[in-house]
């Protein structure tokens, strides 16, 4: 017979050992974020989402990882404005060359990698990766950076292929991929997060990505969006050339990007990239030519570090029958991994008047703020006045000590932007023998809209209908200090406008409604007066 006594002993000790394993159970056991209890250890199986690949954005934004552990992919702080400036092409045509990063967030049609694609190098925009392109899954051990185990996928078909960790481990996945349908080689078993690096060619569609993961017992799957790291460029050319009055169409193309290198070595752990084996004299830009006024190239994969002086090069170009060679864009900004669009636009010089070599805006200069710098909207209308090597406009001007020298951050013609665009400067105050071409060409007074002024390019004052044919300067004075009475006064029947100086005095253009006379003479640089700016057309 079991006494009351026993029980109560027995039933302790079965007590004791059943939460002595319950605490076991609740040891290797978690909770996940649906509240299930799931073991810590034993065997974890992970499955890899590939989502798809983007390029690098300009200002750095773009996630680098699902893990906040990962790794930033190559940065690109800052975004920065379209990169516009203009080459003389000939006298009637200039061309106008605009670089713009291209952003993941816009889209193409279908978003995806057609194996054509591939084989033309092309890249397009958000793209999810082709079927059977290959791409390669190793893994490390995070704390300690041990290789663990890597596996190949081919994208789309490989859905089920998963990995065999263990649970409760973090595990470092670096997920990397050249674009194509070749098998990728294995890495030595040997290797270690730190300390493993792999050469790649500059001409493949190198893409990466880093991510964290601890494994849960059962099933896992991590989300995988590999980033280029290579730039990418399409050249698109546009003229409005004409002969007869007939559009002429680009008959021949041919170019090249200088900042190129054909072979790249890649850091698995910081992503750090260095370039070997420059190519000489660039990397080809294929066009296909199609007669037509519009001509755009294939996208092209660029190897470049961060340079501010890479450079697009027309070996030949024929518009018509007119064949130019050896045309550069300089100075070209090229990050890693960012995709570019370089449009270049041979346009006729509709922005000003041309005299001689040089283009001369049409209009006086005004100052709207420390940042909005332009020109009036007519060419009789009263601009700023300025003092020379001065970014600020008057109203009013003292006796005070000369100004500084002629320094180019100063001169408030260079203030005023191109088409709006950009921070590529293209105007400047005329020096003065600009000033003495100008007088040297045809000219004569007359009125623009009741306003007096002098028509330059013509010795007869022209018909309403023509009149905007001609560089026109209206007569609008200047101001000057009146040292008897003490104050400044300003002058309303001359014209007369400033040239730059790096002394204490300044030349300017002077013409008055009484007289076809134009003279330059020196005046005192604390004076106000108009500016007319100017653009060189060197190097035609």
């Amino acid at each position: 017979m079991i006494s009351i006594k026993m029980f109560r002993n027995n039933f302790g000790q079965l007590s004791l050992t059943f939460f002595t394993l319950l605490l076991s159970f609740l040891f290797l056991t978690s909770c996940d974020k649906s509240g299930k209890l799931e073991p810590t250890s034993g065997e974890a199986t992970v499955e890899i989402d590939l989502q798809g690949v983007e390029f690098q954005e300009e200002d750095g934004n773009s996630s680098t990882s699902s893990s906040a552990a990962g790794a930033k992919l190559a940065t690109n702080a800052g975004a920065e404005a379209p990169q516009v400036q203009v080459i003389p092409y000939s006298k009637e045509y200039e061309l106008v060359a605009t670089l713009q990063p291209i952003s993941n967030n816009t889209k193409n049609v279908d978003g995806k990698i057609t194996s054509k694609d591939l084989q033309a190098a092309t890249v397009v925009r958000d793209q999810i990766i082709a079927r059977d392109v290959k791409y390669r899954v190793v893994v490390f051990e995070t704390v300690s950076g041990r290789y663990v185990t890597q596996q190949q996928y081919a994208a789309q078909i490989d859905i089920n292929k998963n990995m065999i960790l263990d649970a409760g481990k973090q595990y470092t996945f670096i997920s990397y991929s050249l674009g194509t349908t070749a098998n990728i080689a294995a890495i030595p078993t040997t290797s270690t997060l730190s300390t493993f690096s792999a050469p790649f060619s500059g001409n493949e569609h190198f893409m990466i990505s880093k991510n964290t993961l601890t494994p849960t017992f059962g099933n896992n799957r991590l989300s995988v969006k590999m980033k280029h790291q290579l730039s990418q460029v399409t050249v698109s050319v546009t003229s409005t050339v004409t002969s007869a009055n007939v559009l002429q169409p680009i008959v021949a193309i041919a170019g090249y990007m200088n900042s190129h290198n054909n072979n790249v070595n890649i850091n698995f752990n910081n992503f750090a990239l260095t370039y070997t084996s420059p190519a000489n004299p660039g990397k080809t830009i294929a066009f296909t030519t199609n007669n037509t006024a519009s001509v755009t190239s294939t996208p092209t994969i660029l190897a470049s570090p961060n340079t501010t002086t890479a450079m697009f090069r027309f070996t030949t170009l024929t518009i018509g029958t007119n064949t130019r060679t050896n045309i550069d864009v300089p100075n070209l900004i090229i990050k890693p991994g960012v995709r570019y669009e370089l449009k270049l636009a041979i346009n006729t010089v509709d922005d000003g008047y041309v005299i001689g070599d040089f283009i001369w805006a049409r209009a006086n200069l005004f100052r709207g703020s420390s940042t909005d710098y332009h020109f009036v909207a007519s060419p009789e209308l009263e601009g700023h006045y300025f003092i020379p090597n001065t970014l600020n406009n008057v109203t009013a001007v003292s006796p005070s000590s000369p100004l500084p020298g002629l320094i180019s951050t100063t001169d408030p013609c260079r203030k005023v932007p191109f088409y709006n665009a950009g921070a590529f400067i293209l105007w400047r105050t005329p020096t003065t023998a600009d000033l003495t071409a100008l007088r040297s060409s045809p000219h004569v007074i007359g009125q623009y809209n009741n306003v007096w002024g002098m028509y330059f390019g013509t010795t007869v004052v022209p018909t309403i209908s023509n009149r905007d044919k001609y560089l026109f300067l209206p007569i609008h004075g200047y101001i000057y200090y009146d040292a008897a009475q003490a104050r400044s006064v300003k002058n309303t029947t001359q014209g007369s406008y400033w040239s730059v100086t790096n002394t204490d005095t300044a030349n300017r253009l002077y013409f008055d409604a009484n007289s076809n006379i134009i003279t330059i003479e020196n005046r005192g640089s604390r004076e106000g007066h108009q500016i007319r700016c100017v653009r060189n057309r060197s190097g035609l």
